[in-house]
């Protein structure tokens, strides 16, 4: 069966008109996902809800416990032969106390490496959720007319592994443990909000060509010292004081060390774990953090000088250092080609005409495992405020973060063209009309 031109017409405003009767109920799922937060792969009643929506809508096969926990892939045939597309949502929320205000904000806890911490989505994951079952069932609907093969992928742990990167991350679980290898996606399609913090955007899709983020390399320094009473510290080798110093050293690599002309370096700590009483100068201190670059590279050389920088400041003191590298995280590509030929699928979608921007650089995000497989575009929809709005929100990861749920449909709508269009130009061999 051909589609034609008028058909296809046709079918573009059905999806769109589906996209808009099944808002109101999205943002529900997404109300409900962000009451109710899970750190990763503990994401068991988010995890249930989306399984439970997979095969009551009909998907003809529906995978869970994927990625060592959580994870449920969605298999929905379309109705006309055609290629594989997978589609991706992360599940996963963030030890982090929400200071919002609004009517359902999160009040939960959960077990993050033997402590009890609050619980928030942070970074937009519920909508991400949300938004792909809302996707899967208006597909359904449509299923004579799709092309191909649709993968639902529910991610868990984008985030990390509890408690923070003990293992693999989700999307590269995914990929190691197999998910992919039965149906094989042609291409992946990805898409965060994002809150720029500007108002009045909303809805704005942002993609880059290429390379067009950051690799994350996370290193774990433990510093060993010789403990002693406080008392007598010309007793002891304070490794507290050894990680200080470590501390303040290491932003020379960023600093002293990279062509800022053709390398953006950021190396930050975000623990610093040591001791147990006031008054005992402990054996061992622990730091925590990650190495960020753009220019892939150049890794090996700034892991080497960090790892000098560490051991020489621990061995002038008297105690050592070692650098354990436990993840590293590729850069973002999206395949040029693909991102060309999808760009039509992409304005469709947009609220306005001039609201498809190219960028530079765009987030980190650990579906860049996802390219080992196949080709991807990953982009971002605004969800800043309005700007009549007098509420504020804070960036990704920050307790007063907020979604303007109005560039939800923004972000469902370019989902929905992006897996139509994908198998009808794969199909053709051309791009989309």
């Amino acid at each position: 069966m051909d589609q034609t031109t008028e058909g296809l017409a046709d079918l573009r405003a059905r999806l769109d008109s589906r996209a808009e009767a099944i808002f109101d109920r999205m943002v529900a799922w997404r109300r409900d996902f962000h009451a109710h937060p899970e750190l990763g792969n503990q994401e068991v009643r988010t995890a249930g809800i989306v399984a439970a929506h997979l095969e009551a809508i009909g998907c003809d096969e529906v995978r869970t416990g994927l990625a060592g926990s959580t994870g449920v892939i969605g298999i929905l045939r379309g109705g006309l032969p055609g290629p594989c597309v997978a589609l991706r949502a992360d599940m996963d929320a963030l030890p982090v106390k929400e200071e919002t205000g609004l009517d359902y904000a999160s009040t939960a806890t959960q077990d993050w490496g033997g402590e009890t911490v609050p619980v928030m989505h942070a970074c937009g994951h519920d909508a991400h959720t949300a938004v792909l079952m809302a996707v899967a069932e208006v597909l359904e609907a449509e299923r004579a007319q799709v092309r191909g093969t649709i993968l639902l992928v529910f991610q868990p742990a984008e985030e990390g592994a509890a408690p923070d990167w003990q293992g693999l991350s989700g999307a590269s679980r995914l990929v190691a443990d197999g998910a992919f290898d039965d149906p094989r996606p042609d291409a992946f399609f990805v898409f965060h909000v994002l809150q720029d913090e500007a108002k009045g955007d909303t809805g704005r899709i942002r993609v880059h060509e290429g390379d067009g983020t950051y690799a994350m390399n996370m290193l774990r320094i433990t510093v060993k010292g010789r403990g002693g009473h406080g008392a007598l510290p010309w007793k002891a080798v304070d490794p507290l004081l050894i990680g200080a110093q470590i501390l303040t050293a290491l932003q020379a690599v960023p600093a002293k060390n990279v062509d800022v002309n053709s390398n953006a370096v950021t190396l930050s700590i975000g623990i610093f774990r040591g001791g147990a009483k006031f008054n005992v100068i402990p054996t061992e201190a622990m730091l925590e953090g990650a190495l960020r670059f753009t220019d892939a590279a150049t890794g090996p050389y700034l892991e080497s000088r960090v790892e000098a920088i560490c051991k020489g400041i621990a061995e002038a003191a008297g105690g050592s250092a070692e650098c354990d590298w436990y993840a590293r995280v590729p850069i973002v590509h999206n395949d040029p080609d693909l991102v060309r030929r999808m760009w039509p699928s992409l304005q469709r979608a947009a609220p306005a005409e001039d609201m498809v921007t190219r960028v530079d650089n765009c987030f980190l995000d650990d579906v860049s495992f996802f390219t080992s497989v196949a080709p991807m575009i990953f982009f971002t929809v605004d969800v800043g405020l309005d700007a009549d709005d007098l509420a504020t929100s804070g960036f990704h990861h920050e307790p007063t973060f907020q979604v303007n749920e109005k560039g939800l449909l923004t972000a469902l709508k370019s989902m929905l063209n992006l897996a139509v269009d994908f198998g009808i130009s794969k199909t053709a061999n051309t791009g989309p009309e």
